[in-house]
């Protein structure tokens, strides 16, 4: 609690701070050493939390001035004498840190005229007792009291976005997703007892006894500490107090949403009067037509006349009257409701309509008008889909994706505000809800060690990194992180990975399988399939399609060395071993992975397992078609009946049954998704739940984006995005999190065996990078795609580039290159794979590394199998794991292995002038023949030699059925060819099937090379001679520089030459620069806020108010 001080002269005395809305007074009275006196100041700090007693006027001039400078206490109640009144009052009236003045006095009479211009002299009385009743009153009803609100603005320009804005609102929208508990709420209670004494710490106990949540509108409007409290800490921006009013602010806001819902849906007028002094009034000029959020629980009223009493007191020239007319639509309050409080407020003769904390307006454009002595000033409620504030928000949220959080995401938002006490705070609570061997503890101990970093030095951290290498050192099961972005489309060309060689049992072959899992462990990846009707579980490494068999593979029996219709299996790492769905003989078995340590053995017995899951505690989850359930299994207590968790009611399509449940997924807080076949749904049941709710189909069998078919293998990735196969529809849907409606994103082409289709998709997940993985059930393959970026079409990179590959100058050393003509991203195994044209090879530089490693030529210019000749462009085939070379001085294209000695390389297509190569989503090679101004389309996959005239061909012209020196080509999901037509100066589109293209970018004498097609149809383009990248809209009569345009040069800025481009999956682009012999990255601006310089640019209007609800 705050101390007391002593009566002193002494200018210098400091208030103690404290979070609490203080009773902060001054005596000043010339008598205040007399015995009277020292009783009266006695009983006086008995009820204050701090009192400062002067006896001349220049010592509390200099202390009221120390409070301005420096101090963070509340605003200043002063008790004054008559004849020390007459001196100071004058001079100190005006100042925001005086709330309120008491003349204490012997000649009440006398005093009272020169007090009347001073509006903030409450009383001239001459009785204590009056005095000390006059000042409870005023300080439990703060409407008579001065008080400040703060408003942010936000600027629609993003590169002067109001940090303090955007900040204020992510923390809001994340207090208002916690889950509370009573504990939460006893957090305050205890915090203020520790401050309060006297009648405020009855308050508190009353507060205490008497809150509800169900009450807590009418809690706040009650004078008393609540209010007090929290309005001044949205005021001062103190976080540690706005932290401990978390719960509070919860259910406020779920209180008005209840209300809201209740009450008429047709907009409002309504009003607020208050008071501000003339320069905040510029401010708020400053700021029309913009958005401004309200920091704080904004009250107003439908009776415009009430509002406008409350600026009616005596006014100085300091200050003038504001009256807010605000029109307000239920519409708009999307995330921020408002309602009429009148039937539960303390004030029900107010009118009073509250909007939530953080409530969004846009002030009127119009200069504000004047009528008479008031000011009229309107704004219009908005809300966070505006346009100006949507992608700004959408990107903060999407860090932490929708719905309930935890303490962990609160503190990596408060990392970001620098809030780093909080921070700590939060991640100590989230670490300590966990067990011992939650895999969630490795991660927080290298947040923790990060946030030491930033707010004290490395040093700090070395605890918290120590304890991370000892987790994972003892617990080698961890969290995989999984990369997946909420702003990716797939490609649709997915390729095999195992099997993709008809049915049967050889180890490149698959028979019907249906579950999987990916084992990843730095540069090595396995997938490991549940080969159903081979009676085994195979794995096949990353990049080769012969597999080893792991477990079973003895033939079909119940015998321990043998498997029947395995349908799933997942990893242990803990263990080493595997978890085996023997669905078959009806058990689970655990299959040690190394051979020959152990056994293998019966975990589960009697079950009709068909789905498999593993919490973070190493809980073993199995759904049972027979019984319709899931049942979660201690296994390592040797826990063989399980318990129940979802479904067991009998089969049935009820909220709380589930009808053949299939494939399962478990998260991080153990919510359960389970795939309800056969009522084509995916369930999700929270932890302990008797009831699950849809959170995909649900609307019966069939294929409109509302509905599922048959659904089975489900992925759920960090964001909350559910992913899954339908295998009666033959497609892979997302469905972000609370969707109504899934999305495509592979397959939905009917059944078939082309690379973007499906025949029964059973099982999937996804690697770290990811790529998802999907169990092609009947085409007996394991299907792999990538997810690339949804680049926009304002999207931005870093103005300058570093160098990833090359950059050393011309030479034929590894960490060189020589005139570079066209490259391509390997994105699985991070690397960029050059055409190193006049060093006649193709070099591999992993991401990170500036030596490469040749992996094709190499050995010399020349026209044996083993040897490249001027390469000009290079693509990775994924089905084959090969790569395909223009080996343009050679007239052939080659296919070159990734793995040396596995097969030697071979001629393709020959006597072609190739320059240029692309692959469609069905594996078609596409080849641009710089001599015959051509291009031509091969299924090399049927060995075609020939192929078949696409585009130009018509001898060398500028009509638009011919080419004159095709160069660059690329290729979209719909088959339509871009080519770059380099001679006749422009790009071209040719439709599939077309006989004639159209031009896309051209008509200026300018080299356009290197091209790229997004999969919205925007078209980027290297220009050799103007040494830059541009972009090119669908349907742009004109690109836009998005790298180089700075002259010829080797700055980082600059290109001397850009003869190729492309885009990793996370949208960072990379220019090859032919000139300067080398590749550049450019990075991908983080759109909306640069966590740092955007404090500096925070516009605060900071408005006191005269209000009778705050």
């Amino acid at each position: 609690m705050t101390t007391a001080t002593s009566t002193t002269d002494n200018p210098d005395a400091k208030v103690e701070e404290s979070d609490v809305t203080s009773w902060c007074v001054i005596w000043l009275d010339d008598d205040a050493s007399t015995a009277n006196n020292r009783i009266q100041e006695d009983h006086l700090r008995s009820i204050v939390n701090h009192l400062e007693v002067f006896q001349d006027v220049e010592s509390c001039r200099k202390y009221i001035k120390y409070i301005q400078e420096r101090s963070k206490a509340d605003k200043l109640r002063l008790i004054v004498s008559g004849k020390l009144g007459r001196q100071i009052v004058p001079s100190i009236h005006k100042l925001e840190e005086i709330a309120s003045i008491y003349v204490y006095c012997l000649d009440k009479q006398s005093h009272i005229q020169w007090t009347k211009p001073f509006f903030k002299v409450k009383a001239v009385i001459d009785s204590f007792d009056q005095l000390l009743s006059e000042m409870k009153a005023d300080h439990k009803n703060p409407t008579k009291l001065q008080d400040s609100l703060i408003f942010d603005s936000f600027d629609k320009t993003t590169t002067h976005v109001n940090a303090q804005f955007v900040y204020f609102q992510s923390l809001i929208d994340c207090f208002l997703r916690l889950k509370y508990s009573q504990e939460d709420r006893k957090e305050l209670l205890d915090y203020c007892k520790d401050q309060y004494k006297g009648d405020e710490r009855n308050e508190i106990d009353d507060f205490e006894t008497n809150y509800s949540p169900e009450n807590a509108i009418e809690s706040y409007t009650r004078p008393s500490f609540f209010f007090r409290d929290i309005n001044k800490a949205f005021r001062t921006k103190n976080f540690h107090k706005i932290f401990l009013f978390r719960p509070y602010i919860a259910d406020i806001h779920h209180q008005l949403n209840q209300l809201k819902e209740k009450q008429s849906k047709n907009p409002l007028k309504v009003y607020r009067g208050q008071l501000l002094s003339k320069s905040e009034l510029n401010h708020l000029q400053r700021c029309r037509g913009k958005l401004i959020s309200v920091n704080s629980f904004f009250s107003t009223s439908l009776n415009k006349t009430t509002s406008q009493e409350f600026n009616n007191d005596s006014v100085t020239q300091d200050l003038e009257r504001i009256l807010f007319e605000i029109d307000a639509d239920p519409k708009m309050a999307t995330t921020k409701p408002f309602a009429n409080i009148t039937d539960i407020s303390c004030f029900p003769d107010e009118s009073e309509v509250l909007f939530m904390l953080g409530s969004i307006f846009r002030l009127q454009n119009n200069p504000f008008d004047q009528d008479g002595t008031v000011w009229n000033i309107r704004m219009t409620l908005c809300s966070e889909h505006e346009h100006d504030l949507k992608d700004v928000l959408e990107q903060l949220k999407n860090e932490y994706g929708i719905g309930e959080i935890d303490y962990r995401i609160l503190g990596k938002r408060l990392v970001s505000m620098r809030q780093y006490d909080l921070a700590r705070q939060c991640y100590t609570r989230f670490l300590n809800e966990l067990s011992e061997r939650d895999a969630q503890r490795v991660e927080l101990y290298e947040e923790l060690a990060q946030l030491e970093t930033q707010d004290h030095g490395d040093t700090s951290s070395v605890e918290w990194k120590r304890k991370a290498l000892a987790f994972k050192e003892k617990n080698p099961l961890t969290c995989i992180p999984i990369t997946t972005n909420t702003e990716t489309t797939s490609i649709e060309e997915g390729y095999s990975v195992a099997g993709g060689h008809g049915e049967g049992e050889n180890k490149n072959q698959l028979k019907y399988p249906v579950g999987l899992c990916i084992d990843e462990d730095d540069d090595d990846l396995n997938i490991i399939i549940a080969d159903q009707f081979n009676h085994r579980i195979i794995q096949c490494k990353r990049g080769n399609t012969d597999g080893e068999v792991v477990a079973g593979g003895n033939g079909e029996g119940n015998e321990l060395h043998q498997l029947s219709s395995p349908s799933d299996v997942l990893i242990d790492k803990q263990s080493n071993s595997l978890m085996i769905c023997d669905r078959g003989n009806r058990r689970v078995v655990q299959w040690p992975r190394c051979r020959g340590t152990t056994d293998p053995k019966v975990l589960i017995n009697d079950i009709e397992c068909r789905g498999l899951a593993m919490d973070n505690q190493r809980n073993l989850y199995v759904s049972d078609t027979e019984k319709h359930e899931v049942r979660r299994y201690d296994i390592y207590l040797g826990d063989k009946e399980g318990i129940l968790v979802a479904g067991g009611n009998d089969g049935g399509d009820a909220m709380n049954q589930l009808n053949y449940p299939t494939f399962i997924f478990v998260d991080r807080q153990q919510n359960l998704y389970i795939s309800d076949s056969k009522n084509h749904r995916v369930m999700k049941w929270k932890k302990g739940a008797t009831e699950g709710i849809v959170v995909a189909g649900g609307e019966g069998n069939g294929y409109s984006g509302i509905q599922l078919s048959g659904p089975r293998g489900i992925f759920v990735d960090p964001l909350g995005a559910l992913y899954v196969a339908e295998f009666a529809n033959d497609r892979l849907t997302r469905w972000p999190q609370e969707a109504n409606e899934g999305t495509v994103i592979v397959g939905g082409h009917g059944e078939g065996e082309k690379a973007n289709q499906f025949n029964g998709p059973n099982g999937l997940s996804f690697d770290k990078r990811g790529r998802i993985y999907v169990v092609d059930h009947n085409n007996h393959r394991i299907q792999s795609f990538s997810l690339i970026p949804k680049i926009r079409i304002d999207e931005v990179w870093e103005e300058k580039g570093f160098t990833v590959a090359g950059g050393h100058g011309k030479g034929d050393a590894k960490n060189q290159l020589r005139k570079p003509w066209s490259f391509c991203i390997d994105d699985d195994d991070q690397k960029i794979i050059i055409a190193d044209q006049s060093n006649d090879r193709i070099i591999q530089f992993k991401r990170g590394n500036t030596y490469g490693e040749v992996v094709a030529g190499g050995n010399g210019k020349g026209d044996r199998v083993d040897q490249l000749n001027i390469p000009s462009d290079v693509l990775i085939d994924k089905q084959s794991n090969s790569l395909l070379i223009c080996d343009r001085g050679n007239r052939r294209v080659v296919r070159w292995p990734r793995h040396r000695g596995k097969t030697d390389p071979e001629i393709l297509i020959d006597e072609v002038d190739c320059l240029g190569l692309a692959m469609d989503n069905e594996g078609n090679l596409y080849v641009s023949d710089g001599g015959r101004h051509e291009v031509r389309r091969y299924e090399i996959h049927l060995g075609d030699k020939k192929g078949i005239r696409v585009a130009g061909g018509n001898e060398k012209g500028d009509d638009m059925s011919q080419l004159n020196y095709p160069t660059c080509i690329c290729i979209d999901r719909q088959q339509n060819l871009y080519v770059s037509d380099s001679k006749n100066h422009r790009v071209m589109k040719w439709e599939k099937g077309a006989i004639e293209g159209v031009v896309v970018v051209g008509g200026e004498d300018n080299e356009y090379f290197g091209i790229f097609i997004d999969p919205l149809g925007t078209l980027y383009v290297a220009e050799l001679q103007n040494d830059c990248v541009t972009r090119w809209p669908e349907g742009a009569k004109e690109g836009t520089v998005i790298a180089g345009g700075h002259g010829e040069g080797k700055e980082a800025n600059q290109f001397n030459g850009p003869s190729g481009l492309c885009f990793d999956k996370r949208g960072h682009l990379y220019v090859l620069d032919c000139g300067n012999h080398r590749v550049q990255r450019f990075s991908r601006k983080q759109r909306g806020l640069s966590l740092t310089g955007l404090l500096k640019e925070t516009v605060q209007v900071v408005v006191r108010l005269i209000n009778n609800s705050e």
